[in-house]
């Protein structure tokens, strides 16, 4: 057992992404999703983009 507490060089932590949302009229809300901590050009790869039809309220689901 490790005594070592979480920091922010641990590969998973609260609040490593960020979030866009857009609001496009006529078209689906739309939210995209990137790390927080990233070159830009890495950016341009590590991100997703997903309209509403792709999210659930989370209380229906668990």
């Amino acid at each position: 057992m490790s005594n070592a507490q979480s920091g922010p060089t641990d590969p998973v932590q609260f609040g490593e992404l960020e979030h866009v949302t857009v609001a496009n009229d006529g078209e689906p809300t739309t939210c995209t999703i990137f790390p927080r901590e990233c070159s830009e050009e890495k950016l341009v790869t590590h991100w997703i983009t997903a309209d509403q039809s792709a999210f659930v309220p989370l209380d229906k689901h668990q």
